[in-house]
């Protein structure tokens, strides 16, 4: 294993000392290998050289930015944002290039579902005024980072020298962000949480250690949530391409063509099912596009959008629960014993899913989540309650 693909987990934590959820992005036998020999105790530099001695690799230290005083630390990459794209109402498509002779080959390619730094010079020119002011927290953080703006964002989908993030505009950083002229300069860096595709795997294997199997996939998301998703989705249903497929394809699906060369060619993924949450229409991103796929990989993905201002929430009655989750001819309930649920967007769906899953015998090994915002929403018991009746309908 090369160090450089491990800076930047080693130094995204603390200055002064590591503790034990740092290392859970590690792979597994480099997070046991580092609290098992007590390393917790050492500063991060020391970390790094008694780990690369033990790993028989090279050691070279470089200097960490950090997004606040209590974030995690991580190295800077430059980078070209060459277009920002409008998929649907605010939501905008980040396409960000790196060039090869920067080192971005030590944390390129990404996964969907992968959180990393983005970063840009706060004097940007946007067109028109922009319409949100600075909180006293970003100037404080302006003057720290030398006149760059920076937040944690999602990665959509990535190859070995570019990489796509789904945000929704809210605030100053990500008006920058969506509105910059083509050919930005940016800076990013880092590379946090789980990839989806990792926990699904880890899911899958973990089934069949039990005598059990993973025989379908439903991602619930909400907004651009649904971003990783589609990523994830590309990378494994690219297994599924043909190679006499026609011409026309190629542009069609070239998500999944350019996919094909990160897909994790060893596993068979079972049918994956994702259910997107919006407010109303014009907030579906890639609607078509997800309509395409389902009908060209009928066997292996489906999806269907609810919209919250006409239908109503997923949750909030048990008719729609029982309609989307469990009747109608969809297949979005599932056996409880044999499907992964990933969930993915604002914190009160994903906690009041995760309690009503497992509440209903799901078990929490086959929940992967990752929530936008709001992340302290305590889950209403009713909704939970509500959530574990449908799942458990005959």
């Amino acid at each position: 294993m090369k160090l450089n693909s491990l800076f930047a987990t080693f130094v995204a934590f603390s200055a002064t000392s590591v503790e034990v959820d740092a290392f859970q992005t590690l792979p597994p036998h480099v997070s046991t290998l580092c609290w098992q020999q007590q390393y917790s105790s050492a500063t991060n530099e020391n970390v790094l050289q008694r780990i690369a001695h033990d790993l028989s690799i090279p050691l070279t230290i470089r200097s960490p930015s950090q997004l606040y005083a209590s974030s995690p630390q991580y190295d800077t990459f430059e980078g070209t944002l060459e277009t920002s794209h409008r998929l649907a109402d605010n939501s905008y498509l980040l396409h960000i290039t790196a060039p090869s002779n920067n080192d971005s080959e030590s944390i390129l390619p990404y996964k969907p579902g992968h959180v990393i730094a983005l970063e840009i010079k706060a004097d940007t020119e946007t067109p028109g005024q922009n319409p949100y002011d600075r909180t006293e927290k970003t100037l404080k953080d302006l003057e720290n980072n030398d006149g760059w703006l920076r937040a944690p964002f999602t990665i959509t989908r990535s190859t070995k020298d570019s990489f796509d993030i789904l945000i929704k505009v809210v605030g100053d950083k990500s008006y920058t962000l969506a509105h910059a002229p083509e050919n930005t300069p940016i800076r990013f860096g880092g590379k946090f949480k789980v990839p989806i595709e990792d926990g699904i795997v880890e899911s899958m294997q973990k089934a069949k250690e039990n005598g059990g199997s993973i025989d379908k996939i439903v991602m619930i998301s909400t907004g651009v949530g649904v971003g990783p998703c589609i990523g994830a989705v590309e990378n494994m249903l690219s297994n599924q391409l043909e190679d006499d497929d026609p011409a026309e394809n190629l542009e069609r699906f070239r998500f999944l063509y350019l996919s094909k060369e990160q897909a994790n060619a060893e596993v068979e993924f079972p049918k994956v099912e994702l259910l997107g949450l919006y407010r109303e229409n014009e907030d579906v991103v890639y609607g078509t596009y997800l309509t395409a796929l389902k009908e060209k990989f009928a066997r292996k993905f489906d999806w269907q959008s609810i919209l919250s201002n006409y239908q109503g929430r997923l949750s909030s009655t048990e008719n729609m629960m029982s309609y989307y989750l469990c009747s109608k001819g969809t297949d979005f309930r599932g056996a409880l014993e044999n499907t992964h649920y990933h969930l993915i967007g604002n914190g009160s769906m994903v906690n009041e899913f995760r309690e009503g899953l497992q509440k209903a015998g799901v078990s929490k090994d086959r929940i992967t989540e990752e929530i936008y915002f709001d992340h302290t929403a305590k889950p209403r018991e009713e909704v939970v309650d509500r959530i574990a009746k449908a799942m458990n309908q005959e």
